[in-house]
C-alpha cells in the first residue's frame, strides 16, 4: 500500500537523538519508521526501529498510533531525507 508516496513495509530513516560522549566516542541513537498502515483517525500505525550510529543492529522496536496532525509531520520529516533503510 502507498500513503503519501511511501510504501508500507519499507523503513525509513526519521531522525536522530542528540548525542552524548560515551567512553570517549560521540553516539546517538538512529532512529527509523517502518509504516504499517492506516488506523481509524486518518493517522498512521508505524514501528519505530531505534540503533546506534553507525550499526545496524535494531536495538529498540516501539510500535505506535499516530494522530493525523503527528502523521503528518512525520511523513514530511522522511520525505525531507528520503533514505530507504531497509
Amino acid at each position: 500500500m502507498i500513503i503519501d508516496g511511501l510504501t508500507t513495509g519499507m523503513r525509513y530513516f526519521w531522525r536522530r537523538s542528540e548525542s552524548w560522549d560515551w567512553l570517549g566516542q560521540e553516539r546517538w541513537w538512529e532512529i527509523d519508521v517502518e509504516i504499517n498502515g492506516l488506523n481509524g483517525a486518518g493517522g498512521l500505525w508505524i514501528i519505530e526501529h531505534w540503533h546506534w550510529n553507525n550499526s545496524d543492529q535494531i536495538i529498540f522496536t516501539q510500535p505506535q498510533t499516530l494522530s493525523y496532525e503527528k502523521s503528518r509531520e512525520v511523513i514530511e520529516q522522511i520525505k525531507k531525507h528520503m533514505e530507504v533503510v531497509a
